[in-house]
C-alpha cells in the first residue's frame, strides 16, 4: 500500500488527499489550522495539526520511506520553500510543490522538488479548450507537443470509415480507441472498416496542433 503526506489542506491539498486516501493508500496530512485538519480526520488514515516548517516537528511526524511528499500551501512560496528544504534534508525521494508562477517553481526545483505543479494554470487551459471546442470530452497533455484526447465524432467524420478518414495521413494524428456510447461498448484498435458514428468517442494521440485540426 503506497503511502503519501500532504502538506496543506487547500482545497487542491484537501481533495488530493480524499482521492488519494479512497484510492487505497496510506495518507498522512499536515496542517496549522485545527479546523480543517478536524474536517478531514475522518476521510484520511492520520491528520496531524503542526507547523510544517518545523523541521524537527517534521523528522519527527514523517518517515522517510514514505512514496511521496505533496506541499499545497496556496499563496505562501515562502513556506513551501522551506518546507521542500526540509524534507529534502530529511531523505524524502519525491517531493511534488502546488505553485503559483513559472518563477516560483523554477525557485522550488533549485531548492528540492521533485515536481511542480499549476492546478490553477491548467485548469484554465483546459476551461479553455473546452470553451473552444466543446466536442472535447477529455484531453491529458503527455508532453508540451503531445496529448490524448477524447473527441465525439466530428460532423465530417460520421458515416464514414476509419479507412475513409485517413487519420494518420491526412492529420497526422492515431485512434487509440473508440467508446460507443449507444450501446455502450469499448473498441480497442477498431478495425479499417469501422463506420463513425455521431454519438461515438474517438480517442485520439497526437501533437495537439494535429488534434485541433481533427476538431475543426
Amino acid at each position: 500500500m503506497a503511502d503519501f503526506v500532504v502538506i496543506g489542506l487547500s482545497t487542491f491539498g484537501e481533495v488530493l488527499a480524499r482521492e488519494l486516501y479512497e484510492r487505497g493508500a496510506n495518507v498522512l496530512v499536515i496542517d496549522q489550522d485545527k479546523e480543517k485538519v478536524q474536517e478531514i480526520k475522518n476521510f484520511v488514515t492520520r491528520a496531524v495539526i503542526a507547523d510544517a516548517t518545523d523541521k524537527q516537528t517534521l523528522a519527527k511526524i514523517i518517515r522517510s520511506n514514505v512514496d511521496a511528499a505533496v506541499i499545497s500551501l496556496g499563496e505562501s512560496i515562502e513556506r513551501s520553500v522551506m518546507i521542500t528544504y526540509f524534507l529534502n534534508q530529511l531523505g524524502i525521494k519525491k517531493i511534488v510543490v502546488k505553485a503559483n508562477g513559472t518563477d516560483e517553481g523554477r525557485v522550488l526545483e533549485m531548492i528540492g522538488a521533485s515536481e511542480v505543479v499549476f492546478p490553477e494554470a491548467d485548469m484554465a487551459k483546459r476551461l479553455a479548450t473546452g470553451l473552444v471546442q466543446p466536442q472535447m470530452e477529455d484531453m491529458l497533455n503527455l508532453t508540451d507537443r503531445y496529448a490524448i484526447v477524447e473527441i465525439y465524432v466530428p460532423k465530417k467524420f460520421v458515416g464514414k470509415t476509419l479507412r475513409d478518414l485517413r487519420l494518420r495521413q491526412e492529420y497526422e494524428v492515431n485512434l487509440v480507441a473508440v467508446k460507443q456510447t449507444i450501446p455502450e461498448a469499448f473498441i480497442a484498435v477498431p478495425s479499417p472498416d469501422f463506420v463513425f458514428k455521431e454519438s461515438d468517442i474517438m480517442v485520439l494521440l497526437g501533437e495537439q496542433e494535429n488534434l485541433e485540426k481533427v476538431m475543426k
